[in-house]
């Protein structure tokens, strides 16, 4: 199992662990990455978790943002584009 914790800051575990048992005991009993570091910047959360989850960089899962790059069309594809944020919840609510 996997668990990202986007946007969730290190110090927070020593900081709210009180507030957080569940948590803290999964990191006792799982991986923890002291020396982590990005190979690209900026980070963005569609590209990294692809990246997380296929082991592969942008250039081959194509994720290169909160778009898609396809190698054979050669273009790249906006996954909201023209998109208004209850289109993006509706379906969101339907996955």
């Amino acid at each position: 199992m996997l668990i990202v914790l986007d946007g969730m800051r290190r110090d927070y575990f020593d900081r709210y662990a009180a507030l957080m048992p569940t948590l803290i005991a999964l990191r006792r009993r799982g991986a923890w990455f002291d020396e982590a570091r990005l190979s690209m910047l900026q980070s963005n959360t569609a590209v990294g978790h692809s990246t997380i989850a296929t082991g592969s960089d942008p250039a081959v899962h194509g994720v290169t943002g909160n778009n898609v790059y396809d190698r054979v069309g050669r273009a790249r594809h906006e996954i909201f584009a023209g998109a208004v944020p209850e289109e993006v919840r509706r379906v969101a609510a339907r996955r």
